[in-house]
């Protein structure tokens, strides 16, 4: 696992891209998505935070099809809202017999205002059914996702 430091506190929600995700199963590759996010300080309590994100998968699978799987919590442990970018060196299964290859953790503190959660899973379900977005986003650089990603959330905030 890479995880490359491109977050920025400052921002309303950071990007903070984890590529070559060494995974077999779903368990596997949070893990390793949520001690990034340990390790920049996002979280305070991983463990409570991964029940969290599992809480929220027992309600609905979090599989919104193309490969890409959409955990996501507002929590209590959240210290800044996050989107991590997270890709496989190869398949696992999320849901049923659905695979994924691109996962996006979205972290937001349960104290969040004005439903950030909810504009954030919108900015990225629009973004995501893009073709052209998901392809780049498979082989793009670290950089890249970063700005690929800012563009489009700080535009989707910025319209409403």
């Amino acid at each position: 696992m890479r995880v490359i430091d491109e977050a920025k506190a400052t921002k309303l929600v950071s990007i903070l891209p984890v590529f070559d995700i060494d995974a077999n199963t779903k368990d596997e590759a949070l893990t390793q998505m949520i001690a990034a996010l340990a390790e920049k300080s996002y979280i305070t309590d991983p463990k409570k935070f991964k029940e969290d994100i599992y809480r929220r998968e027992d309600e609905m699978a979090t599989y919104i099809g193309h490969g890409i799987g959409l955990p996501h919590s507002q929590s209590q442990y959240v210290t800044h809202s996050t989107v991590v970018v997270g890709r496989l060196r190869q398949p696992i299964v999320w849901s049923d017999d659905n695979q994924v290859q691109l996962i996006f953790m979205i972290a937001v503190p349960r104290e969040a205002r004005g439903n950030l959660h909810l504009k954030i899973l919108a900015n990225l379900s629009r973004m995501l059914i893009h073709d052209d977005f998901r392809e780049k986003l498979a082989t793009a650089s670290a950089d890249e996702v970063v700005e690929m990603m800012d563009q489009h959330m700080l535009r989707g905030e910025n319209n409403g």
